[in-house]
């Protein structure tokens, strides 16, 4: 949800008081995050799924819009065999949003791929030059990632609690899928800080519900219900006792859905088109003229 307002800090010590934030700055949504790096990499290209996403808050704001997350093409970067994922986000009356992202295939499997989908970001495409070529952008790690000592723990900002909740059917949009597995996720955030001679005090709960099966391709989601609860209070430095009981500030709630998936039918706008294609094709393109050079050369 991302008009599901996340309060600053620094918001709330505006006269120590919990006003609303505005609306979110809208932007286009990285499909790549969303793929289950868990299962097998049975990726296609053409392979695509589709999902809408409402949700309305107690401030009054609401979001309806839809994303389309596509395998767009592979490509053999630096020696590593990778695929891109292009996305479209689109809103009723506003114009596509567009971006694609180059991803190895080695991050299936790795336990980090879900955590740190960034970490494993190769290239990306934020739109189309003038000319209209791909602007790809190459992606670099955070110096703080690459001083970090390899196999250390991440700490986790928020707390995460995470339960199995059996299997479960659904209905979405596309049909019904039977046999779901249901999970349940708690993240919770809490935040402290002292301004001037008052201590402010800020927590989130976000809960969300899933319905994952593999008869989905690609991110094996067939459902995702959030609620986002955010609270807090402020009170005098000493004076905790009076603080009184924790205020809502804002809570949202939204579902996720599948609308549609298929293969085949969709064409990237972003990856170049050399790209949307098999890399063993584009091998055998390429191989293709140098060899028929070499057989006129050797008939002359």
């Amino acid at each position: 949800m991302r008009r599901a307002v996340r309060l600053s800090l620094l918001s709330l010590t505006l006269a120590l008081a919990f006003a609303p934030a505005g609306h979110a700055a809208r932007s286009a949504v990285d499909g790549a995050g969303m793929l289950d790096y868990t299962r097998p990499p049975k990726l296609e290209i053409g392979q695509w799924v589709k999902y809408r996403m409402q949700s309305t808050s107690l401030q009054g704001f609401k979001d309806d819009y839809t994303i389309t997350i596509l395998v767009a093409g592979e490509e053999l970067w630096w020696g590593e065999p990778c695929f891109w994922i292009e996305t479209w986000t689109e809103d009723a009356g506003e114009s596509k949003r567009q971006m694609a992202s180059l991803m190895p295939y080695t991050m299936y499997g790795d336990s980090n791929a879900t955590k740190h989908v960034t970490w494993f970001l190769r290239k990306s495409i934020q739109g189309l030059a003038p000319d209209g070529t791909a602007s790809q952008v190459i992606h670099r790690r955070d110096d703080s990632d690459l001083l970090a000592r390899r196999g250390a723990p991440q700490e986790e900002p928020v707390e995460i609690k995470r339960d199995t909740l059996g299997k479960q059917s659904t209905t979405v949009p596309v049909r019904t899928f039977d046999d779901c597995l249901k999970t349940h996720q708690l993240l919770k955030m809490v935040e402290q800080v002292t301004k001037g001679d008052s201590t402010i005090y800020y927590e989130r709960n976000e809960e969300r519900t899933q319905f994952r099966t593999l008869d989905v391709p690609l991110t094996s989601l067939a459902r995702e219900d959030v609620d986002d609860h955010q609270l807090g209070r402020s009170w005098k430095l000493g004076e905790s006792s009076k603080a009184g009981p924790l205020q809502t500030l804002e809570r949202a709630r939204g579902s996720f859905e599948l609308v549609g998936m298929g293969k085949g039918e969709l064409t990237p706008e972003l990856v170049p088109e050399r790209y949307r294609k098999p890399m063993s094709q584009q091998n055998a393109a390429q191989k293709a003229p140098a060899k028929a050079k070499a057989t006129k050369k050797t008939s002359g």
